[in-house]
């Protein structure tokens, strides 16, 4: 996790069309050696915050009427660490899109702990018995792709090209908002 991870924050527009980042703060102390599912929520008020902010600017918008009271709880709810709130949107996001893929965390799968980068990919892949893998294009830059095919693994890398569609209170398109 980094501090511009997406993991923790998001972006959406103000109503003067101004990018602006809802962040859920979590404890900085020793983070980077922390394990994700150990980081804990820093500031308890974040969810009151982020509540007003999208009540304030996104209740004129389209839909909103049938989104907000299914995410509303999301912010409500006294969360200790980070990973419960990730799980929970997570959760709600792949239910509203009708995804039915079945989330496995990394903490239930038998691997070896000492695996990095594409070693620990490959693991993973195979103690879920995986056949496809599909991949970001950054792990390019480290990962092996003829270890794959011998272990009938096809990997395919995402090539995103964001859609760009109109956006309330914003001349521009601005790509990523949630």
């Amino acid at each position: 996790l980094s501090d511009s991870a997406f993991q923790h924050r998001n972006q959406f527009l103000t109503n003067d069309g101004k990018v602006k980042y809802l962040t859920i703060p979590f404890v900085k102390q020793n983070y980077r050696e922390t394990s994700f599912k150990d980081l804990q929520i820093a500031d308890a008020t974040w969810g009151i915050k982020h509540i007003n902010f999208l009540l304030n600017n996104y209740k004129k918008h389209p839909f909103f009427d049938q989104i907000y009271p299914i995410i509303q709880p999301l912010f409500l709810k006294q969360k200790k660490n980070l990973l419960d709130v990730v799980m929970e949107s997570m959760s709600i996001s792949m239910a509203l899109f009708g995804i039915g893929t079945q989330v496995i965390m990394q903490s239930q799968i038998n691997y070896d702990h000492e695996a990095k980068k594409g070693d620990l990919v490959l693991q993973l892949l195979k103690a879920t018995n995986a056949k496809n893998y599909l991949s970001g294009r950054g792990a390019q830059a480290y990962q092996d792709d003829s270890v794959f095919e011998p272990e009938g693994i096809v990997l395919e890398y995402v090539n995103f090209s964001h859609p760009v569609y109109a956006q309330k209170n914003s001349q521009e398109f601005v790509a990523g908002l949630s």
